[in-house]
């Protein structure tokens, strides 16, 4: 989960690659059979004192004679112990860690391995659905148990093993996750269990990062296709035909062995460089051959759906102030947003409370979102600076916004200043200006923008749309970051479009397009997502820099009549003024409802750095909610791309490193 891309792993890995572990300790649940007893065979023969967390204690203490016998000549081999561990069963799992921690001082590495598959529906003595509870919450509460000795033992792993069946999970939800009988499909279950497992390595790292855990590396990883006999599950005696014909069947297809199949959890466990979040499985179609890093299925980084899974599994695991992980989230970088206060029902301007005191600057305010945003603002108290590129229209703005809060009771004042976003030398100047006249700034809200028009330079020699769009918004808060620390807690707020969910992939190039190369719909949907890519890299770079006191959030209006796609330079050809005059007869909401999410990230409560607000329905129209921005938003590598590419343009740094 770092910003630079993690090495790759060595070609062709094998467990001969491992390094010595001598004097370290594993525990390996599953470790009777399969992918868990190659693991523990090869980390034992590389010197490990092994852990074998088996559910039977039969088929436990043979895995252990066995592989004694396979390593008596080797002189460097390691310990091996059988524990008994059902981790279906949350009593077990709480008595092995007090055993494990009464007779052990350290632990390395934590391969939560033990997985069933398949079978009739069926309980545990929880009370949880048989799969769910074996496959993620026994695991969710072992790690929680023995996190305190994996803290100490630092550097250490913990390695959560998945099955490439993941990605044909269907989205998270709880109900599903841990099904009743009439909601049971053992295939379907199983699937969504194995995300389970990369959910909880992403929350978990997360929750480390935003704590400043550091030492302990969580990861995920798959066997691919593996022949092992996981399928057979506990109670699958009792399974319809089909499925015992199913799993008979299944053997028959091509697999490769378990020794192979064990390699990405045992480089998982042992190899260089492996960070937290990192997801490893076979290199041939994620199903066989040696292991690779590979990108996890993109349900598994919803951070939404990984607070959710995490409050689930508190509650479902019996979580007490003696009995939890030793963290909470604290920055509001990382923070999922799920367990969070929720945007009020139907918020609206209403809502807001008063803003007195305040001083807000809201760029591009002489009409649409903007607009409205400094109207409420002013009409709920707070001092707001109309800054807007055309005098003509923004003094008009500010005589109107006044006329219509001249019997508002607690109404604030309007101050036009002039500014051009796409101009870095207008930017310049109103930065300076304002801070000559002003000694605080509470809320900063970077919302002017255009759309399309033909190819245009800005003054500066940067196409028209990147420079209006993200640059200037990024050179104006930069310039105002200094007033805005002095003010805290305050707010930047920079708001975006549902259209940037539409890129999907970032390009340096396409930033800085030439006329030849400049599609002025591409243009605009690219610079949107720079306004979130702008937000996400600042808030981390804020948290390792240890700044406090600034949220910097962002938003989008959905579907909302403006005249946003008015750019500059409105001599578009026939195809672009034919598409932006058919597209006002697309039915849209009002500018007063587009705007509610801006005041909502601008004013509301428990709002907190990396926020992204939207329209409730569709995203498009509707009063505001919390979203959870695309993946490529959240992305580390374009993000700090993106921000050396624009200090650089704009000749200035924001004095804060990552």
């Amino acid at each position: 989960m770092g910003s630079d891309a993690p090495p790759q792993v060595p070609d062709n890995w094998d467990a001969t690659q491992i390094p010595s572990q001598k004097g370290k300790l594993a525990i390996v649940t599953g470790a009777n059979s399969g992918i868990g007893y190659e693991t523990a065979l090869e980390l034992a023969r590389k010197g490990a004192h092994v852990v074998l967390a088996c559910r039977n204690e039969t088929k436990g203490r043979e895995a252990e004679v066995n592989i004694r016998e396979l390593l008596a000549s080797n002189p460097d081999a390691g310990a091996l112990e059988f524990m008994k561990l059902d981790v279906s069963n949350l009593g077990s799992v709480q008595s092995f860690a007090e055993a494990f921690r009464k007779t052990h001082n350290r632990l390395d590495m934590l391969i939560n391995n033990a997985g069933i598959m398949g079978g009739s529906y069926s309980k545990t003595a929880d009370g949880y659905e048989r799969q769910f509870a074996t496959n993620h919450l026994g695991h969710f509460a072992l790690t929680a148990q023995l996190f305190p000795l994996l803290e100490q033992s630092a550097p250490s792993r913990v390695v959560n093993v998945s099955s490439g069946l993941n990605r044909l999970a269907s989205a998270f939800n709880e109900k599903e996750a841990n099904p009743s009988e009439e909601d049971y499909g053992q295939v379907t279950t199983y699937n969504l269990t194995k995300l389970c497992n990369v959910l909880f390595t992403m929350e978990l790292a997360r929750r480390m990062k935003a704590s400043g855990v550091n030492g302990v590396a969580v990861t995920a990883c798959h066997p691919g296709t593996a022949r092992t006999n996981l399928e057979v599950s506990p109670k699958s005696s009792n399974s319809s035909w089909f499925w015992k014909l199913f799993f008979r069947l299944s053997v028959l297809l091509p697999q490769q062995s378990a020794q192979m199949g064990a390699l990405p959890t045992l480089y998982a466990a042992t190899g260089r460089d492996v960070e937290s979040g990192d997801y490893f499985g076979p290199r041939h179609l994620t199903s066989f051959g040696f292991p690779v890093l590979e990108d996890p299925p993109e349900l598994s980084k919803s951070e939404e759906d990984g607070a959710k899974l995490w409050t689930m599994s508190e509650r479902l695991a019996h979580f007490t102030d003696s009995l939890h992980f030793p963290f909470q989230i604290t920055m509001g970088n990382t923070t999922s947003f799920a367990n969070r206060q929720e945007v009020p029902d139907k918020w609206d301007a209403s809502f807001m409370t008063s803003q007195k005191g305040k001083l807000a600057i809201v760029t591009g305010a002489n009409s649409g979102i903007g607009y409205e945003a400094a109207l409420e603002l002013a009409r709920k108290g707070a001092h707001v600076v109309l800054a807007c590129r055309s005098e003509a229209k923004g003094r008009e703005a500010e005589a109107n916004i006044r006329e219509l809060i001249a019997s508002t009771a607690g109404a604030g004042i309007v101050e036009y200043m002039q500014l051009d976003v796409s101009d870095l030398s207008s930017v310049k100047t109103f930065a300076e200006e304002f801070q000559q006249t002003h000694n605080r700034l509470d809320i900063l809200i970077n919302n002017a923008g255009v759309l399309g028009g033909p190819y245009t330079l800005s003054a500066d020699g940067y196409e028209r749309q990147f420079a209006t769009n993200h640059l200037g918004p990024f050179a104006l808060t930069a310039q105002l970051f200094e007033v805005l620390k002095q003010s805290a807690p305050s707010r930047v707020v920079n708001v975006s479009s549902a259209l940037a969910r539409q890129v999907k992939s970032f390009d340096e190039d396409e930033m800085m397009p030439t006329e030849k190369t400049y599609s002025q719909f591409q243009a605009y949907k690219t610079t949107k997502l720079c306004n979130l890519l702008f937000t996400m890299e600042l808030s981390r770079r804020m948290e390792a820099g240890e700044v406090k006191g600034v949220a910097v959030v962002a938003c989008h209006p959905g579907l909302t009549a403006t005249n946003l796609e008015v750019a500059p330079a409105v001599s578009s050809n026939w195809f672009w003024t034919t598409f932006y005059k058919l597209s006002g007869l697309i039915p849209r909401q009002n500018a007063q409802m587009g705007a509610l999410p801006t005041l909502y990230a601008a004013t509301g409560s428990d709002v907190k750095s990396t926020d992204y607000f939207g329209p409730k329905n569709f995203g498009i129209f509707g009063h505001p909610v919390r979203e959870d921005p695309s993946e490529l938003s959240k992305s580390e590598v374009p993000a700090t791309q993106l921000w050396a590419l624009s200090e650089k343009l704009v000749h200035l740094s924001f004095g804060i490193e990552q």
